[in-house]
């Protein structure tokens, strides 16, 4: 006790001597942002992927279509992904991530889509953290199980979509979906040079196991009908227009009662390349 007594005096003489104030129970930082790191005003839109945080197993599709400026003018690459990751979306069997997302505030957020830098997908090339994009699109984290999104750049573009495993795969009901699109629309070299957001709609049959879809923008509305398959093993709920085609709709649910959708819309005949999410209602 008198050797701590004897401690504490000469501590309080020592910081006396410099100048400081011995405080036995010092305050304690409140949490949040410090006074030279203020917080964003309340309005902006934030990507809320600022920490990359392990999430359930997520699998979707990678997709790049680019000009590569050589005799064989358009090279395309459709890649399977797979991870735990809420920021990178690395190829299925690799370690290597093919993209790492936004961690910082979007310019801003229309519904649940978030965008950084040009609004329709024209305008100047802008870097950011190891990214180059004229506009980035993706869907804001309101999509609990999958995550969609597409960039483009002066020579390609790409998207990607994907969502959480299926654990009990609903067997029978009607159940409509509702949600939102980013609708690229592609120029004669089949590279996207404008973009808008639009709505995604589905009215989805788990007993005879069909779907049918549609997606509106300003510019655009389509319709398409698809197959619904599931694997019990890999839990993976899957469906398409076509098994041997991008045409029309490929993707998957999402969430383990397939509370969600997500997927990819291509009309060829009038270049239009789009990806989705929608949430059952």
């Amino acid at each position: 006790m008198k050797q701590h007594l004897t401690l504490s005096l000469l501590t309080t003489a020592l910081l006396t001597a410099c100048g400081g104030v011995y405080n036995e129970h010092p305050a304690v930082d409140p949490p949040g942002p410090k006074a030279d790191n203020p917080a964003p005003p309340p309005d902006m839109p934030s990507s809320d992927f600022q920490i990359d945080r392990h999430i359930a197993l997520t699998t979707g599709v990678h997709h790049r279509h680019y000009d590569d400026g050589l005799h064989k003018t358009l090279e395309t690459d459709i890649t399977k992904t797979s991870d735990y990751s809420n920021t990178a979306i690395t190829p299925k069997d690799s370690k290597m991530p093919r993209l790492r997302l936004p961690t910082y505030y979007s310019s801003t957020k229309e519904g649940n889509i978030l965008i950084y830098g040009s609004l329709d997908g024209k305008g100047t090339i802008n870097k950011h953290d190891n990214l180059a994009y004229k506009s980035f699109q993706m869907s804001a984290p309101s999509y609990r199980f999958s995550q969609f999104g597409m960039f483009n750049v002066d020579n390609g573009y790409t998207s990607f979509w994907r969502g959480q495993q299926v654990t009990k795969m609903p067997q029978e009901g009607l159940f409509y979906y509702q949600g939102d699109s980013i609708v690229g629309f592609l120029n004669d070299k089949g590279i996207v040079e404008h973009i808008e957001r639009g709505t995604a709609n589905a009215a989805v049959d788990f007993g005879l196991k069909r779907l049918n879809f549609t997606l509106n923008s300003p510019g655009y509305q389509g319709k398409s009908s698809g197959i619904i398959s599931y694997n019990g093993q890999e839990k993976e709920a899957n469906f398409y227009s076509s098994r041997n085609s991008q045409e029309g709709i490929k993707g998957k649910f999402a969430g383990e009662n397939a509370e969600e959708m997500v997927g990819r819309y291509v009309d060829s005949a009038k270049k239009i390349d789009a990806v989705f999410g929608a949430k059952r209602q």
